[in-house]
Parts: structure tokens; C-alpha cells; sequence
């Protein structure tokens, strides 16, 4: 199975958590999408806060299955303080193919032997891709003339500054989102706000993931990503989640309130 695994930076998260884990404990763990690892720098953190952190958000990464990453990693790690980032697109488990293949990156990291995996294996996979849920052996096995069989180590190096589970990006906004974007610490923006949107399903996930670390004694702290396109979207989501906060008695920080102190 490791020989067939993907090559992917998430192998290089899973490796350097594994790492870490061994040595000393992990005070801080961030949890999320790429939200998450393209934001929260542990070397940042850890400079500010005199803590050692961690970033476990994988690529796509859906809130219904990060309770799954949180409880993994709280058998190698104890930490004070749990944050997941949290926007409206990762509320939702994915119907097409392309998107569910992406979470199995996440649902690797996760023991064979969870029973919680199990169960949310067969409520989001049809029976017929469950071998392929389970094994990348079978997963990839078409690729079978490019594998080398030799190598375990599914890790990459990467162009891109990665640091505890943090992927710096490199990437630039084109001249079009230049001209739209260029002075959005300074514009004067009321938000769109419209219909609700976190279901009770969507909120069940969400306290999935608090009812786990209330458990082991954990903090949680519910974070959105800053993102210059959110105050064009809908709003109303972010007033949700901050109800869902209050009344777990949590604290709420939505980066996108803060544009100008960014």
C-alpha cells in the first residue's frame, strides 16, 4: 500500500507530524482545507505564542471527516489547543468523484483499524469503492508499470516553503483580481448577507469535532481563513458559525473582519 500511495505534500505533513509527535509533545494543532495550511504558519505562531504547533489541513479537507484527523492525531499528540478553520465550502462531504477521490488523502492518514472511519467510509462511498477507499494497492493499481518499488517514501520536494504542515504559496493574483483586490484594506465594503446556510447536519459535524476535545480537555478555537473574495459572498455564514461559537461558550475569529490590522 505505501509503495502504490500518491506522491503528495500531505506525506510530507504525515511524515514530519509523525516526526515531531515522537519527540515532544504538540501544543497547538491547526485542522482544516487548504485554508488552513496555506495560512497558519507554525514558525509564526510558535515565535508569538512560545509553544510548539503544528498545521494537519489537508487539500480539500471537509468538516464532516476532520473530526476523523483530530482524533488520529490525539494518539500521538496532546495539545492545549485545537483550531479548525471553518468556510462554507468545506462544510459539505462531496457528491462528484474528483472531489471524494481528494478526501482520501485526509482518510489516509487515518488508522485501518478506526471505527469511526468505518462508519463514515460507508455513509459517503458507495459499496464498490470502499477497496478503494481502504488500499491504494488497489486504488492505483493501474499504475503499476510507473511505480518503483523500491521507494516508501511518498513525501515530495516542493518548489513551494513547507514548514511543520504549512505550504508557503507562491502563486500571484492576475491583473484582473490585481485591479479588483488592490485597495481592499481600505474599501468601504457592507458584506452580502442572504439565506442560511448551516444545516443541523452541517452543525452535528461541528460539534462532532468540539465534543471530541471537550473529551481530552482540549481548547477549541474556530477560525475562518482570511480571503480577500469572502465580503463579496455571502456573509450570513459567518454570523451562523459565531452563534454556533456562543453557544458552546467558544471563541470565534473571523480573519476577514480584520483586513486592515493584515
Amino acid at each position: 500500500n505505501m509503495v502504490f500511495k500518491t506522491p503528495h505534500f500531505q506525506e510530507n505533513t504525515r511524515k514530519t507530524f509523525n516526526a515531531l509527535s515522537s519527540k515532544t509533545n504538540i501544543d497547538v494543532i491547526f485542522y482544516g482545507s487548504s485554508r488552513s495550511y496555506r495560512t497558519f504558519n507554525p514558525l509564526i505562531v510558535d515565535a508569538y505564542s512560545k509553544t510548539i504547533s503544528f498545521n494537519l489541513g489537508g487539500e480539500a479537507q471537509r468538516v464532516p471527516i476532520t473530526d476523523l484527523i483530530f482524533e488520529e492525531s490525539l494518539k500521538k499528540a496532546t495539545p492545549k489547543l485545537a483550531i479548525i478553520e471553518i468556510h462554507e465550502k468545506t462544510m459539505k462531504f462531496p457528491e462528484d468523484r474528483k472531489r471524494k477521490g481528494v478526501q482520501l488523502r485526509s482518510l489516509d492518514f487515518v488508522s485501518f483499524l478506526s471505527i469511526n472511519k468505518l462508519n463514515k467510509v460507508l455513509k459517503y462511498y458507495a459499496p464498490k469503492e470502499l477497496l478503494g477507499v481502504y488500499f491504494p494497492l488497489i486504488r492505483n493499481h493501474e499504475k503499476w508499470k510507473y511505480i518503483n518499488f523500491f521507494s516508501l517514501d511518498k513525501s515530495i520536494k516542493n518548489k513551494d516553503y513547507f514548514n511543520r504542515g504549512y505550504l508557503g504559496c507562491t502563486d500571484k493574483l492576475n491583473e484582473e483580481e490585481e485591479e479588483k483586490f488592490i485597495e481592499f484594506n481600505s474599501e468601504s465594503i457592507i458584506p452580502k448577507r442572504g439565506k442560511k446556510t448551516i444545516t443541523e447536519t452541517d452543525k452535528i459535524n461541528i460539534l462532532n469535532f468540539i465534543s471530541l476535545a471537550k473529551q481530552n480537555n482540549i481548547e477549541v478555537l474556530i477560525v475562518s481563513a482570511p480571503d480577500m473574495r469572502s465580503k463579496y459572498h455571502n456573509y450570513t455564514f459567518f454570523d451562523e458559525l459565531n452563534d454556533i461559537c456562543i453557544e458552546q461558550g467558544l471563541n470565534y475569529i473571523n480573519f476577514n473582519d480584520h483586513y486592515k490590522e493584515l
